[in-house]
Order: structure tokens, then C-alpha cells, then sequence
């Protein structure tokens, strides 16, 4: 009988032992599968991840990139808030532009500031197809964001850019406001009328 009993615990810790290692290889396929879904997890390399990498390596390329690499900002995303691009989009061809965007973001990197801040600089958005700047835009801590148009002069709008957004600042947001002398006294009348865009970051 003891020999008996023996044998039986032998065979059950050995049955225990392959469930074990079924269970572990049965877990570890688990958790693959799913962080593999994950975006940026791991080696992934997805069309849609090509294909927004290949667009800001034209973005960078380009006369605009170029020039903005040279005070320091480097293309960080491709511009994907629905609102924002249709917005960007209505601005340049009011302007008689054919075909624009792409848009991609170009940023230096700073910490988000909690409120308009003039060591702070703006992020600029630059069209791909047409190879320029067209808005500059800014992200604000308390996931409040703004971009502005302007056809003129998109760089003189650097000089008015934490005035035009302390204006900016109470709006409500995925809104599109007309910024001008009469709103904010400090602008230079030959800036004319801003277009600006309110967005949740």
C-alpha cells in the first residue's frame, strides 16, 4: 500500500509540475499577444507608424524644417486632432492654398507651461505639402492648447504670441476666435486679424 501511495504522489507532483509549465507558456503567450498591441511597445513598426514617420522626415527635409532645426525644434508628431487639422485646413485654402497639409508639429522640447509664459516659446506647425510654417501653437499644463494663423507674417506672431493667448486664456475651447486690435489693444495694427483655434491637448 505505501508503495502504492508513493508511486500516486510521484505521478501527482509530476502531473502538478507540466500543468505548471503549461499554465507559464499558456501566460507568457498571453502577454505577448497583448503588449504587442500596445502602440510603442516593443519592435512594433505598424503601416500607420511608417507612414507618420516618413511624413515628418519630409517635414524635416523641408525648407521650413530646415530652418527650425537651426533654432532648435525638432518634428515631434503628426498632427492628428480632427478639429485642428479641419480648422488648419480652412485657413490655407481661404488663402487659395490647393493642397494643404499634412500638418506636423515642431517643438524644442520645453516643459508644458502652466499659463502664458514669455520664456516659454511656441510650438509651429508646419505644412508638409507646401514646405512652410503655417501656425504656431502652444500646450498649456491644464490640458488647455491654442493654435493661430496668420497669412502674412505666421513669425510676427512669435513677438504677440503670450498677449494674443492671455486674451485666449478664458475662451472655451474647440472654438475658432478672431484675434485683432480691438480685442487686444498690444497687437501691431499691421499684424492685422489673427485666426486662432482653442483645443484639449
Amino acid at each position: 500500500m505505501r508503495a502504492r501511495g508513493a508511486a500516486f504522489l510521484r505521478w501527482l507532483g509530476r502531473l502538478g509540475f507540466i500543468l505548471s509549465i503549461v499554465v507559464f507558456v499558456g501566460f507568457s503567450a498571453m502577454t505577448t499577444i497583448h503588449t504587442s498591441a500596445i502602440p510603442g511597445f516593443g519592435s512594433v513598426d505598424t503601416p500607420d507608424t511608417r507612414a507618420n514617420q516618413a511624413t515628418m522626415d519630409k517635414a524635416a527635409a523641408s525648407a521650413a524644417g530646415q530652418q527650425l532645426k537651426h533654432q532648435g525644434y525638432t518634428a515631434k508628431e503628426v498632427v492628428s486632432d480632427s478639429g485642428l487639422v479641419k480648422w488648419l485646413t480652412e485657413q490655407e485654402k481661404h488663402d487659395g492654398v490647393a493642397n494643404p497639409g499634412p500638418f506636423v508639429r515642431f517643438s524644442t522640447g520645453a516643459t508644458l507651461a502652466a499659463k502664458p509664459d514669455p520664456s516659454v516659446a511656441p510650438d509651429v506647425i508646419v505644412d508638409v505639402n507646401q514646405g512652410v510654417d503655417a501656425a504656431l501653437s502652444q500646450s498649456y499644463s491644464n490640458e488647455r492648447g491654442a493654435a493661430c494663423y496668420n497669412a502674412s507674417d505666421i513669425r510676427a506672431l512669435s513677438t504677440q504670441w503670450v498677449v494674443i493667448n492671455v486674451y485666449l486664456w478664458s475662451k472655451s475651447l474647440d472654438q475658432q476666435y478672431e484675434v485683432k486690435k480691438d480685442n487686444v489693444p498690444q497687437l501691431p495694427a499691421s499684424l492685422g486679424t489673427v485666426q486662432c483655434y482653442t483645443f484639449v491637448p
